[in-house]
């Protein structure tokens, strides 16, 4: 089931934006070095945060509504509620036509603006119903309440509902089975049951004017950060920090509203909240949301040219889309359809995880995108990006700090900040308004990952060409591995190894070692068909293309490869996996 979102937020001239078909048009290649292209927007940054939205819930053939009112699905929502419970949101009516055209299967709805009015306490929580925890339901209170939410085993979701402190708790029907389990840990927490809600529109009315008078420093989403050495820590960011976060994507990325997202995106991390969904709505752009991806799905959507304008997905979702392309559509009546569609697109983003080489060539090759590159996390949305001249997206590149997001790298033994004209690694440091609240109830571990002067440590390392462009070496903690007194970064070995036809996924770690302080170790997965590797004639190929210190020492081949909703590998949980020793 996918479900359409659309929104008059914005016009493209509050964007700075040009038409669609301007946008479209690139400059020819230069033989010219690239240089930030994000400099001139820098003084620029749009202030003002839009607030009205459009909304389409998933569900069966709908009935024919033509007036819906927000308390009636506010009813609906908290349909389990207590008559003590004071219902936090207002009668607003409004009616909204869908003007573009959606797949089979999806629901046109009513648009609905923000709600106002919400109750003593503004922490929520909301139990998504699968891996990538995408619902209409959802953005129903999303638009209203911003929520918190994760995805994960009985026992993890009740840690986080335990560490939020939440004032009530929204359960989907496909939690049902935890409903017990949890109520029996939260005994003193509202509980309230989700109940989907289907309702279509005839007509266009224009939403209503929604004035709120919000502070921009109040506490608005919580996002959960895996934890690889404690428990996960709750990220609290403001008003200020969504507002500023979606509005540099919107300008620096020139969203209007002629663009079409197919979100595929988990809304639990902020690739999938904050790239995807808020700021595209802000844009008054058109959203178009599944419930999970599926490469089919997605081919068949672009092979509707001009059905979808952006897409924005993490390495392994590119990687399954070549695969289905090369088994089910190339050297097929379809083909013709696929490959003109995706010229069509004017913006594809990979991001979440390093981008592989042969992904890239591969995907270039079959939809004539070259996928642009950035580099974000939990704590500051997006801080870096490539910008949208093709020639601005250098392989292996994240390109250059966001508009109003200021970068530097810092020596890790020294903290000194690493001049600009070197090209020095260094740890990423980030500051700006994009820069997140706290850690939920956490000021030690807050302070501890800011400098005196302001700026938020990543923990990433960086190199810095003489351009200015940013390449992400990995984190400090897990990606960067000392072998006899060389400093390896372990997702170069790992682009390096991709580049293989063997080898379909692959994972670098490095194995604590007497003699060598570690040694670097790899775990494989081989693509479908391709004779075994041996240890010792891969190690002969890699020397080819890396020096021979970087070559792994160690080989382990794997049938799966076990990742989170993002694309993400737990590199610690690897090692524990194969080498416990090692752990």
């Amino acid at each position: 089931m996918a479900i359409s979102i659309h929104s008059k937020a914005l016009k493209s001239e509050l964007l700075g934006a040009g038409s669609a078909a301007a946008r479209v048009q690139r400059k020819p290649l230069q033989f010219e070095p690239p240089r930030n292209p994000y400099l001139p927007f820098h003084r620029s940054l749009m202030r003002q945060p839009r607030r009205h939205f459009g909304l389409v819930i998933p569900g069966p053939s709908p009935p024919a509504y033509t007036h819906v009112k927000v308390r009636e699905i506010g009813c609906q929502l908290l349909a389990s509620s207590s008559d003590s419970f004071k219902n936090p949101l207002r009668e607003r009516q409004l009616r909204r036509e869908c003007p573009w055209s959606v797949p089979p299967g999806t629901v046109n709805i009513t648009g609905l603006s923000l709600l106002s009015g919400r109750p003593r306490h503004s922490r929520f929580h909301i139990s998504h119903s699968n891996s990538y925890g995408i619902d209409g339901n959802n953005l129903v209170i999303l638009t209203g309440l911003i929520i918190t939410g994760t995805t994960h085993p009985t026992k993890e979701i009740i840690y986080t509902i335990t560490d939020s402190d939440p004032s009530l708790i929204i359960l989907h029907p496909s939690f049902s089975h935890m409903k017990t389990a949890i109520q029996e840990a939260c005994p003193d927490i509202p509980f309230f049951d989700l109940i989907p809600l289907v309702a279509s529109t005839k007509s266009l009315v224009p939403l209503p004017p929604f004035h709120a008078s919000l502070p921009q420093s109040r506490r608005a989403l919580m996002i959960y950060t895996s934890g690889t050495t404690s428990n996960p820590k709750g990220c609290v960011t403001t008003h200020k920090n969504i507002t500023f976060q979606a509005e540099c994507l919107a300008k620096a990325w020139e969203y209007t509203p002629a663009d079409h997202l197919i979100h595929v995106l988990p809304l639990h991390h902020v690739h999938g909240i904050i790239n995807g969904l808020t700021a595209t709505l802000l844009a008054g752009a058109t959203v178009e949301m599944h419930t999970k991806f599926d490469p089919a799905v997605v081919w068949r959507r672009w092979c509707d040219r001009g059905s979808s304008t952006m897409f924005f997905a993490v390495p392994t979702v590119y990687s399954r889309l070549v695969d289905y392309f090369d088994a089910h559509i190339r050297s097929t009546e379809l083909e013709p359809d696929a490959r003109r569609g995706t010229k069509a697109l004017r913006l594809v983003v990979s991001g979440s995880a390093a981008l592989p080489t042969p992904i890239k060539t591969k995907f270039a090759e079959i939809t004539g995108q070259v996928l642009l590159e950035r580099y974000g996390m939990t704590e500051i949305g997006m801080g870096i990006s490539c910008g949208l001249d093709i020639e601005t997206r250098i392989d292996g590149s994240v390109g250059w700090p966001l508009p109003g997001v200021q970068v530097r790298l810092t020596n890790k033994e020294t903290g000194q900040v690493v001049a600009v004209e070197t090209e020095e690694a260094g740890m990423i440091e980030v500051k700006g308004d994009n820069v997140f609240l706290e850690y939920w109830r956490r000021p030690e571990a807050t302070a501890k990952e800011f400098t005196a002067d302001g700026w938020f440590k990543t923990g990433d390392v960086a190199k810095r060409d003489s351009n200015g462009a940013y390449y992400i070496q990995g984190r400090a903690s897990v990606d960067l591995i000392k072998s006899g007194g060389y400093k390896i970064s372990a997702l170069e070995v790992e682009r390096k190894m991709l580049a293989l036809d063997e080898i379909q996924e692959v994972v670098v770690v490095g194995l604590a070692d007497e003699e060598w302080g570690q040694r670097v170790a790899a775990v494989v997965k081989q693509r479908s068909g391709t004779p075994a590797l041996e240890l010792s004639p891969l190690r002969i190929r890699l020397r080819e293309e890396m020096a021979s210190y970087k070559v792994p020492t160690v080989l382990k081949l794997v049938d799966n490869i076990e990742r989170n909703a993002m694309g993400k590998v737990n590199k610690r949980d690897i090692i524990k996996t194969y080498w416990p020793d090692k752990a």
